[in-house]
Formats: structure tokens, C-alpha cells, sequence
């Protein structure tokens, strides 16, 4: 699953830097579910990025959870920490602005172009859902990013089948219509 696979990139970029890792997705996660692959892996991946490339010394995390929403969808969090350099209030305001970085100091000893997070924050609001940073106790950084996606097809259309079966072919017919017009592409984000 994609959830699966950002956690062993974690996993596998920290201990390429000499860092200790962990990763958190429940086996509770929906099975399949309609969203955006390629959006959810290139928002994963510059969180990753930065969580590695802004820690020396030791931890960065990733964590899954999923709770159910409105009309058979649900709203998935990702979260990324890290013990890095961590932000001060003011640098949080520059950074998910194009360009922005944390400060002029960060910008040279790290390096990067500061596109990063303005790009992650654009392909999160594509899918509807919220980014955001916050100060980790003791130093180090917590970003976040929700997506609502919707249940995938195949779920829908079992939906539809147990309706035919219990309230016939008007109810069925519509369940499965909206199944079919759907217009995210099935995606395994979760277990």
C-alpha cells in the first residue's frame, strides 16, 4: 500500500542519515479507497525530504490514522516528525509560501529551493484537505496533511449489490451509476 511504502522510504532514508525511525499505520485503515496516488506520494515525499534532510541526530516518524467522514468517505492524517532544527513562530509564516525558507541561515546550511512545502501545501488543497506544522516538545518539527478520499469502486459496488438485495433495482442502479462516474482513480492509500 502506499502507506506501507512511504513507510519504509522513511524507514530507509533515516537510516541511510545514521537516524532512528518509526512508523504507525494501523491495520484499522480502510482496505481501498478513491483518491490520488501520484498527489498523496509527491506530498509524502517532500515531507519525508524535509524531515530527514533537517536532522542530524536523531528521530523522525511517520504515522497513518483514518476516521470515517460524511457520505461512506474518510478523512486520512499523515503525520511526519522529526527531532530536527524545529521553527520559531516567525519562520513558520514563510513556510509554505513558494520560496519561502525558515530562515537565511537554514537556507545555506541546508540548501533546497523552498519549493518543497508551497508544493505540497497546492497538491493537498487539490484533494480538499489541510496542511499544517507545529513545534515538536523538546525541539524538532510535526507536519501534517489530511485527504478525504472516498471509498474505491469495488466497495461502492458491493454497496450497490446489498442494496438491490434488500431495496431493489432504482437504489441499486444509482449506487453503482455514481461508482462508475466517479472521478478519483481507485488507490490502495491505506491498508
Amino acid at each position: 500500500t502506499l502507506a506501507d511504502e512511504m513507510g519504509a522510504t522513511l524507514s530507509a532514508r533515516a537510516e541511510a542519515q545514521g537516524l532512528s525511525s518509526s512508523v504507525s499505520i494501523p491495520a484499522a485503515l480502510p482496505e481501498l479507497v478513491m483518491g490520488d496516488r501520484a498527489r498523496l506520494r509527491a506530498a509524502l515525499e517532500n515531507l519525508i525530504d524535509n524531515a530527514v534532510k533537517f536532522t542530524e541526530r536523531g528521530q523522525v516518524g511517520f504515522a497513518v490514522s483514518a476516521a470515517r467522514a460524511a457520505r461512506g468517505r474518510h478523512r486520512i492524517t499523515f503525520v511526519v516528525t522529526d527531532s530536527g532544527v524545529g521553527l520559531s513562530k516567525k519562520e513558520l509564516a514563510q513556510l509554505f509560501r513558494p520560496f519561502g525558507q525558515a530562515s537565511a541561515a537554514v537556507a545555506r546550511r541546508f540548501g533546497g529551493s523552498g519549493l518543497g512545502l508551497a508544493i505540497s501545501r497546492r497538491l493537498v488543497d487539490a484533494m480538499g484537505g489541510l496542511i499544517g506544522m507545529e513545534p515538536a516538545q523538546g525541539g524538532g518539527s510535526i507536519f501534517w496533511f489530511t485527504s478525504r478520499p472516498g471509498l474505491g469502486a469495488a466497495v461502492l459496488a458491493m454497496r450497490a449489490l446489498r442494496k438491490l438485495m434488500t431495496r431493489g433495482l432504482a437504489s441499486a442502479k444509482n449506487s453503482l451509476a455514481a461508482a462508475a462516474t466517479s472521478s478519483w482513480a481507485a488507490t490502495s492509500a491505506a491498508r
